[in-house]
């Protein structure tokens, strides 16, 4: 009966570990957080899944194609809604990509943060902005 006892405790062990490892964890706000292509960073009060890098071209009057990018999509989730939301350096400008979830305001920083300095190419930051900085 010892051994069958310490054989389930095992079992359930082993079971508790691997639910650790490929459960998701929750991302901090104001941080350094790796991202990569399909896989969901939860938050608090979100999760966010990188759906890769769009080039979009911008026109000229004479016809001239200037490349514009590359845009990072990110899939923003709630239990009540799935949308978009990007970044881009546009034209050079560095800059947080600002987004509303309910009544907060968030920003999203790839490439460089205000507060934590240059992030690696797999980098992002999210903080909580003001209101007024959100659309």
């Amino acid at each position: 009966m010892f051994k069958s006892i310490a054989a389930i405790l095992l079992l359930a062990n082993l079971g508790i570990s691997a639910w650790a490892q490929t459960a998701p964890a929750v991302g901090s706000y104001s941080a350094k957080i790796k991202y990569q292509q399909e896989i969901a960073l939860a938050f608090r009060d979100f999760s966010l899944t990188f759906k890769g890098r769009e080039t979009t071209d911008y026109r000229t009057a004479s016809g001239q194609r200037i490349p514009f990018g590359p845009r990072f999509v990110f899939e923003l989730s709630t239990p009540s809604e799935h949308r978009s939301i990007s970044w881009s350096s546009g034209t050079g400008v560095i800059a947080p990509a600002n987004f509303r979830v309910g009544t907060s305001c968030f920003a999203l920083e790839l490439s460089y943060s205000d507060r934590l300095g240059k992030l690696a190419p797999d980098e992002l930051v999210i903080s909580q902005a003001p209101s007024s900085q959100c659309r």
